[in-house]
């Protein structure tokens, strides 16, 4: 975790969207870690992003850390394709372990590129393919290669800026408009 707090490039008074976010409980951990201003997160599945498992999240990391969460946090149940959010409205995005899950990638990257202030940032972290196609266990998604997942970022006009490797299976990517 050291060496992502040490990635991560968000400021304090930045505005930042999880999109695919499950219950949000890497991106409640992160907020307590390096707090941002305001946190949208967006899942289309309420059975797992709620008012009542994102309080029980919160309130178990901040028990944990013996902390208060400080940065704002709202949630939408909506498919992040067609957000409706603001042009130019955000600092950064976040995509953990979700990018692979989206349906028609190219439509997410426009909307993303459209919400992003110019010089905000998508952070991507994925499993990855390495020699053949793998598929995700817990989703049955196929996985990205790592030139494969750069070439589609590009294409919609983000700049590859780093990377770093998460693990044997995953790396973090980040992004900027």
């Amino acid at each position: 975790m050291k060496n992502l707090l040490n990635f991560i490039a968000w400021q304090e008074q930045d505005d930042l969207l999880s999109i695919g976010c499950g219950a949000a409980w890497w991106e409640i951990k992160l907020m307590l870690q390096k707090p941002c201003r305001s946190l949208m997160l967006i899942d289309p599945n309420e059975i797992v992003l709620n008012s009542e498992d994102l309080q029980e999240g919160i309130k178990y990391f901040e028990n944990h850390y013996q902390q208060s969460l400080s940065t704002a946090i709202q949630f939408l149940n909506i498919d992040a394709k067609n957000s409706g959010l603001p042009s130019e409205k955000l600092d950064g995005i976040l995509l953990f372990n979700s990018f692979h899950e989206i349906e028609n990638c190219d439509q997410l990257l426009i909307e993303c590129y459209r919400i992003l202030k110019p010089g905000g940032f998508i952070m991507v972290e994925e499993e990855l393919s390495h020699t053949s196609r793998k598929i995700h266990e817990g989703c049955e998604m196929p996985l990205f290669f790592e030139k494969e997942l750069i070439h589609m970022f590009s294409e919609k006009g983000f700049h590859s800026v780093s990377s770093l490797v998460k693990d044997e299976l995953a790396s973090y990517f980040r992004f900027v408009k």
